[in-house]
């Protein structure tokens, strides 16, 4: 998966005024779980398994884990 795959997952679920600056957005423990959810669906990885992804509520932490488990690479 690539970092821009990610993005568009995050945007699907977060509320369009957010989409411009989606770097500095920390979401709700609802849009966590629907992102996450995704990701499961279209990983190959068990993500429910990552160490501290529950914490990951901003782009930057989950591409941070992601990367760091190898499922994500950045374009």
């Amino acid at each position: 998966m690539k970092k821009k795959d990610l993005i568009n997952i995050i945007k699907k679920y977060l509320n369009k005024k957010h989409h411009s600056n989606i770097n500095k957005v920390e979401w709700d423990s609802l849009v966590h779980l629907n992102i996450l959810m995704e990701l499961e669906g279209k990983s190959s990885s068990k993500i429910s398994d990552i160490k501290k992804i529950t914490e990951a509520n901003s782009l930057n932490k989950l591409t941070k884990l992601l990367s760091k488990n190898r499922i994500i690479k950045n374009d």
